[in-house]
């Protein structure tokens, strides 16, 4: 997955600090299985992320050009329960 095509999701209430930002990037250098862990979600018909906005901005200040993806249409989210939800990790 290109992280170019992923997009903030403009109804994302939660703001990152330059502080938490940066050490968010230093967590993804260190411990870079954590996006496997925890893997950002989007909707795949808008590209928006539902999950993981600030690791988004993290991984594309460090430089990240691609994350692995995986689309799991087994788990359902309310708002897309028949076109299931996708994950870049």
């Amino acid at each position: 997955m290109k992280t170019n095509k992923l997009k903030f999701n403009p109804n994302n209430p939660r703001k990152c600090s330059k502080d938490k930002l940066e050490k968010l990037m230093r967590s993804i250098e260190s411990f870079p299985e954590m996006m496997k862990l925890r893997p950002i979600v989007y909707d795949p018909e808008t590209m928006h992320v539902l999950g993981g906005n600030q690791r988004l901005a993290a991984i594309r200040k460090l430089g990240m050009k691609e994350i692995p993806d995986t689309c799991d249409r087994r788990h359902r989210s309310h708002a897309r329960a028949a076109k299931g939800i996708c994950s870049a990790r």
